[in-house]
């Protein structure tokens, strides 16, 4: 749990330093690394780090998403185009 509040914290800062994009880029690409070190785990140590890579990617769904739509459709169609995205994401 802490680690995701500093995750969330940590990516509202780099959304307003980097732009929502290239979070958005950075948390998927920590989420790969995840994956790929949960499928090869050996023990539990690099399965602590996994479960800790993907709280660090989670905000992606609660922080960028909402920011993404509203840089792309504005504030007016943020809350029709949040269901979307988070969708599309969450089948992702």
């Amino acid at each position: 749990m802490l680690c995701l509040t500093g995750a969330k914290i940590l990516a509202g800062y780099l959304c307003d330093a980097i732009g929502a994009r290239k979070v958005a880029l950075i948390c998927m690409a920590v989420d790969i690394v995840a994956l790929i070190l949960l499928a090869t785990v050996t023990s539990f140590a690099a399965a602590l780090i996994a479960v800790v890579l993907f709280a660090m990617a989670l905000p992606i769904v609660t922080i960028i998403i909402p920011l993404l739509a509203s840089s792309l459709f504005g504030y007016q169609a943020q809350a029709e185009y949040n269901g979307i995205f988070i969708a599309m994401v969450s089948a992702a």
